[in-house]
């Protein structure tokens, strides 16, 4: 999911105000209503990818801190805000309360207040080139908005002002803004780019701080190369990939997606070899080095890899790290952000067992139908080997979905039969033969293997055409 920023002083003249507020705005995305204070409403948001801040000098501090401002995908943003309630310990507010001194009637604090919303927003838009269409206004004060308005009208901005709905300039918390204020929030938190790179960002992070343990880089046992060397390139790699997304989506993305995957692949060059692994899960883990590292070859000699999505991006992203990095078996919150991008085509976790467990996956179907392209017969040839064959060959095929294929049948390679009982598919008296059991093993306890089953549930429908 994307993350947000929320910047909201919780002004009222009543009581127990924080809680509703925090309703009226994200209550779509809450499971509970939290406590009403700010601390509170805090911890309950940020478990929720939603961070907020309660004054404008907080909001300020936190836009201006290059760090902090990477986390954030979209931006809400109340108008009327309590300036401080903390000193000015970096002495930010000297030079903005100057802009407001000449108020009538007014301090220069007073006047700010007013307007804080809008100063965040000029910076957010001018000084900082956040898109103009990631911040939403969200005030109780619309109604006392002109001096806003004619704010942008004297600053010539009109054009940099935040798309809403209905062309208003802002959206309340109340009726009848309510519901196109929620279906703001609810587009912008699944928009599929911005899952991507959020999920890619927070991944390529968590990663970062896992290496410091340099035994949690598993991509030495893929190469030949010294595990100094190896460490520091590996710290390049994740500081580049986060990089080559940026916040505002492209309108073709297609460039971009093949420059990352470009990227993401190029460490399985010629000096990587999955057949060079001899650590734990060999078979898994060779799995994926040889999906990257098919990956890398098209995307390196051809232009096989066309009409990329983001699905598709986030399952060989996950490929990637879980091949290159030691991780928990567990599914890890990037993988989750990543594997939500499935949500529409995800099987449910019953009908997931009960295909692995009565063998309905069709393995021996998109074998055969890869082996019919190039492969005599009496080879039980593995499936990444006539998959790369038809490429270097330029045969015409589905490559992105032979990736997800080499997953499955990484898993599940098919052999010859030497037992007639076992046999699946008889072809000129050859055998061919598929066991379900390789990976899922035992009763089918799933926990022991709660990432890859997760993985293998959500991209069942991007494998097997249906």
């Amino acid at each position: 999911m994307s993350q947000f920023l929320w910047i909201e002083d919780f002004q009222s003249d009543g009581e127990k105000v924080v809680s509703p507020f925090t309703e009226a705005v994200f209550g779509e995305i809450l499971t509970k209503p939290p406590e009403d204070t700010k601390e509170e409403v805090k911890k309950t948001l940020k478990d929720h990818s939603v961070l907020l801040e309660c004054t404008f000098l907080d909001g300020l501090e936190f836009i201006r801190d290059p760090k902090k401002l990477f986390q954030i995908d979209y931006i809400i943003l109340d108008v009327d805000l309590i300036v401080k309630d903390d000193i000015d310990e970096n002495n930010l507010l000297p030079d903005i309360l100057e802009l407001y001194s000449n108020e009538s009637g007014k301090t220069p604090e007073e006047a700010l207040k007013e307007t804080a919303g809008y100063q965040l927003y000029i910076e957010l838009v001018m000084g900082l080139d956040f898109p103009n269409d990631h911040i939403l206004f969200c005030s109780n004060h619309i109604n006392q908005l002109e001096s806003l308005k004619d704010a942008f009208k004297k600053a010539k901005i009109q054009n940099h002002l935040p798309p809403t709905p209905d062309g208003k300039l802002a959206l309340s918390k109340d009726e009848p803004d309510k519901e196109a204020l929620r279906a703001w929030i609810r587009k912008r938190r699944n928009n599929p780019y911005s899952v991507l790179r959020r999920g890619i960002i927070e991944g390529c992070q968590d990663i970062q701080s896992l290496i410091r343990n340099p035994e949690n880089i598993q991509f030495g046992e893929f190469t030949r190369k010294n595990a100094h060397e190896i460490a520091q390139d590996m710290r390049d790699y994740l500081d580049i990939l986060p990089k080559l997304l940026p916040l505002r989506e492209p309108p073709d993305k297609e460039p971009l997606y093949k420059l990352f995957v470009r990227t993401l692949a190029h460490e399985w060059e010629t000096s990587a070899n999955p057949e060079f692994f001899r650590g734990e899960n060999k078979n898994l883990n060779e799995t994926f080095g040889w999906i990257m590292k098919n990956t890398r070859n098209w995307v390196s000699h051809s232009d096989i890899l066309n009409n990329l999505e983001a699905p598709d991006i986030a399952f060989l992203f996950i490929v990637a790290m879980r091949a290159m990095f030691r991780l928990d078996i567990t599914t890890q919150k990037h993988e989750k952000m990543l594997l939500a991008l499935f949500e529409q085509e995800r099987l449910s976790a019953d009908e997931i067992k009960n295909r692995i467990k009565n063998k309905d996956v069709p393995l021996m179907d998109t074998y055969l139908a890869v082996r019919n392209a190039n492969i005599p017969v009496k080879e039980a040839t593995l499936f990444r080997k006539m998959l790369d064959k038809m490429q270097s060959e330029n045969i015409p095929h589905n490559y992105m979905r032979g990736l997800f294929q080499i997953f499955w049948h990484g898993l599940f390679p098919i052999t010859l039969s030497s037992t007639p009982e076992n046999k699946l598919k008889k072809i000129n008296k050859t055998t061919f033969l598929c066991e379900m059991e390789c990976q899922f093993r035992g009763d089918y306890n799933y926990d022991k293997m709660e990432f890859l089953f997760e993985l293998a549930r959500s991209i069942y429908k991007r494998s097997f055409p249906v």
